[in-house]
Parts: structure tokens; C-alpha cells; sequence
């Protein structure tokens, strides 16, 4: 239990309370609410698991990624995978199609289960650049295209891209892709400043060539911005130049450097400096803003976890979701985890393979801040955080970790106060819950909208 303001917040049942309700009163509510997660029956499945060594149990399938290659075009400053060109390391279109084929199956399994309602999910990223070898690139997808159509399946086709591309190129991605996300850093000045190209020396014009052909196709379009500590300050000079140039119809997601790749050194001299950026408060202020100027406009962050799960992600092996194929032709869990990442299979001689046990880093996290993170206030929502991110900044040993911990705790004290004062904030707000005998009793259910 946690005390905000005059009231008690359970974070077991997502309910607050007024403060100074008797024991009666207390034992009354909670026999009337039930828990959202049965905590002593996750720990225990958590820990009858050693993460050294997991057994492997691939089952059926809804979600996949494929990242093509490590070369890239860009020279981002922070790019975890420190991406150049001359990478020999790259997928041919049989690693491809192999690894494609054992998600359709896998697919089908779930369909014949009754548990796929939705299409299968194939997602494009990097690593590089998706489009770098554009041969590669289109014949993946018209096979991949073909072959969800004579399997009637249906697909759904996504990418994320740095958005250098022709006229030709960004037609065919249009045809063929259902989602595509851009990488744009909020404005030129900013954009050529990060992301370097070696190839075009007026780069951030084709860029926004390529979101706004993007912005009038028919596929839903995001941005994404990457964000030094140092340019937190100019979020708002960003939402004016995206929204002001591209109009307010795609998703705008802004997410602070990560201490990993190009990024690294920097973080490792500036950490400090780096801790005391405050990101939650600009940020707060940015989406305000941006929709009393622009009206309903779709802002986000990867950092704050909007949903209520019993883990953060499907990226432990033992519920990997969405299996990603890396250009080593290794199968790995997390797109995210180039440093340290679970590789729980690979594709050998045009079969894919899996392993029958394999070491989980990420399900190590998991495990300890299962236990230790259940004591903190936003617990229910970021369930002890990414942890590639943990990963990483414990290997640079920055700290930045705490950092990202004590933004995540004020960010949902923030959401608290606000429904508390009976406002809809950031996509919550309170729901009243009658409690059988207990009429003058006010319990308010954390509700998403």
C-alpha cells in the first residue's frame, strides 16, 4: 500500500481509498475487489526456472521480426548497433523465407488453437537500414507477400526506416507495408546534427520528402525521435516543427539516448551531467502543449509503460512472442539487445533451429526485480522496467537506471494526483465502485480510457 496525498493506493487491485479506514472497512474492500495479478503464483513460476540455462519450448506464433542487415547509410551518433556500411554479415532471401515458413506454421497452430483473432505480424528494422540492399529488401517481401496469400493468411507488413529513400522506393513501401515509422530527430538542425549521412549532404529534405508522401498513403505513419539529454529543452520547438509541417494525422514517439552503441562514450563521460536531465517534466509539458495548440494529436514515449501486464514485455524466452531473426542468421528475443541479448535459436542450412536450452540475461532481470521492485509505486505498470535498459546501464556503469526509475515513480504519482482531482489524464482516470454495505465509502478504480 502506498499513501498519495489523503488517500491509499493498492497496487494490487489498482484502487485508491481514503486514508484512516478502519481494518473492518479495509478487509471489506478487499473481499469485494480482486487482485489483477496472483503475485504468489508468478513468483513461483518465475523461480522454478534457472536463467543460465532455459529450456527452450517454441509454441505458436502471432508476431515476428526480421532485421535484413547491419549496413546502414547513416552514421547516427547513438545508434546501439553502431551501424556502418561494409557489415558482411547479412541475410540471404533462403535465411529469409526459412524463418518466415516456421512462423506460418506457428501461426497456423495458434489459428487451428482458436487463439489467433488477429493477422500474423512481420516487422522490418535495424540493426542498418531495412532498405539498404534493396533487392534483397523487395524480394522478401513480394515472397513473403505470396506466400501469406496461398496460405490465406493474413498479414500485416511493418517498418521502420530512416526515410532516405526515392520516389520509387517509398511507393513500393507504401504498396506493400501496412505501418511504417520514420526516423526523424524533431527538426533539421537537430537531424543532421544526429544523423549523419555520408551519401547526401541535404539528407533531412529527402527525409521529410519521405513522411510526407508517407503522411498521404493510406498506412498508419509514425516519427520517431531520439533525443539527447541536451535538446529535452526543445520538445516543444520539435512538436511545432512536426506538427506543423506534416499535420497531426501520425504518432509522434520521442525516446531519450540509451547508453549503448555510438551512444556510450558520451553517456560514460557526461553521465552525471546526463542524470540531473530531466525528461518527464519537458516531456509532460510538450504533450500538453502540442494538444491545446494542435488539437488530438498521438504522443508517446517507450519509456512509460501505458499498460497493466504481469511482465514488461514478451522478451524472456520463456514467453517469447515475437521472435526476432538477426543478420547473423541468429534468433534472438529482443530487437533492442545488441550488447546483451537471448539468442534461443538460428537458421542453419534453410531449416530453422532452435535450442533445446539456452542462458536468458533479460530473464535473470526479470527474476531479481520481480521481488524488489514489487515496492515501488509504479510497480503494476513498468514491472522493474526494460531490462536491456538495466542490462546496459549496469554494464557502463552510469547509474542511469536510477535515473529512469525515480522519472517512471513521478510519472505515475503524477497520473495519480490528476484522477485524484477527478481529472482524465494521459489516457486515465477513476472509476467510482460501489462496495455492498459500505455506502459512504469512496473507492475510485484506476480505469484506462
Amino acid at each position: 500500500m502506498f499513501s498519495v496525498g489523503q488517500y491509499i493506493y493498492d497496487p494490487e487491485r489498482l484502487i485508491f481509498y481514503q486514508n484512516g479506514y478502519g481494518s473492518h472497512t479495509i478487509q471489506k474492500i478487499h473481499s469485494c475487489i480482486e487482485p489483477n495479478d496472483n503475485y504468489e503464483s508468478l513468483h513461483e513460476k518465475l523461480n522454478a526456472y534457472n536463467a543460465d540455462e532455459i529450456q527452450i519450448k517454441p509454441g505458436a506464433l502471432n508476431r515476428a521480426g526480421i532485421c535484413l542487415t547491419n549496413n546502414c547509410n547513416f552514421r547516427c551518433n547513438y545508434c546501439s548497433a553502431s551501424s556502418v556500411e561494409g557489415h558482411k554479415e547479412s541475410l540471404t532471401i533462403e535465411d529469409v523465407m526459412a524463418f518466415v515458413t516456421d512462423v506460418m506454421k506457428r501461426y497456423t497452430i495458434n489459428k487451428l488453437l482458436g487463439n489467433a483473432e488477429e493477422p500474423l505480424s512481420l516487422y522490418f528494422t535495424g540493426g542498418g537500414e531495412p532498405a539498404y540492399d534493396w533487392d534483397l529488401f523487395t524480394n522478401s517481401v513480394v515472397q513473403i507477400r505470396q506466400k501469406s496469400s496461398d496460405n490465406n493468411i493474413p498479414l500485416i507488413l511493418g517498418i521502420t526506416t530512416n526515410g532516405l529513400l526515392d520516389e520509387s522506393q517509398r511507393v513500393f513501401i507504401a504498396d506493400n507495408f501496412d505501418s511504417v515509422m520514420v526516423s526523424y530527430d524533431g527538426m533539421p538542425e537537430i537531424q543532421d546534427r544526429n544523423r549523419k549521412s555520408v551519401h547526401d549532404s541535404r539528407h533531412s529534405e529527402s527525409v521529410e520528402e519521405s513522411i510526407r508522401f508517407f503522411s498521404k498513403a493510406q498506412i498508419h505513419l509514425s516519427i520517431r525521435t531520439t533525443v539527447w539529454q541536451s535538446d529535452f529543452c526543445r520538445l516543444k520547438e520539435m512538436a511545432d516543427y512536426i506538427f506543423g509541417n506534416f499535420g497531426i494525422g501520425m504518432e509522434w514517439s520521442i525516446l531519450p539516448v540509451i547508453p549503448t552503441g555510438r551512444a556510450m562514450n558520451r553517456v560514460q563521460k557526461e553521465h552525471e551531467k546526463l542524470r540531473e536531465s530531466d525528461f518527464l517534466a519537458p516531456y509532460l509539458d510538450t504533450v500538453e502543449y502540442a494538444k491545446s495548440k494542435y488539437g488530438a494529436v498521438n504522443i508517446g514515449t517507450p519509456v512509460f509503460q501505458d499498460i497493466v501486464n504481469a511482465f514488461y514485455c514478451g522478451a524472456i524466452s520463456i514467453y517469447c512472442t515475437c521472435p526476432w531473426l538477426m543478420p547473423d542468421r541468429t534468433i534472438i528475443t529482443c530487437i533492442e539487445s545488441c550488447d546483451v541479448k537471448t539468442v534461443i535459436g538460428k537458421v542453419e542450412g534453410n531449416e530453422v533451429v532452435y535450442f533445446e536450452k539456452c542462458p536468458d540475461p533479460l530473464f535473470k532481470v526479470y527474476q531479481k526485480q520481480f521481488d524488489e521492485c514489487r515496492k515501488c509505486i509504479a510497480y503494476r505498470f513498468c514491472k522493474g522496467g526494460c531490462p536491456v535498459r538495466q542490462l546496459m546501464n549496469g554494464n557502463v556503469k552510469t547509474m542511469m537506471d536510477d535515473w529512469e526509475c525515480v522519472m517512471i515513480q513521478n510519472y505515475w504519482m503524477n497520473i495519480f494526483q490528476n484522477v485524484l482531482d477527478g481529472k482524465e489524464y494521459l489516457g486515465w482516470r477513476g472509476s467510482s465502485v460501489e462496495i455492498d454495505g459500505l455506502e459512504d465509502v469512496e473507492v475510485l478504480k484506476l480505469t484506462k480510457v
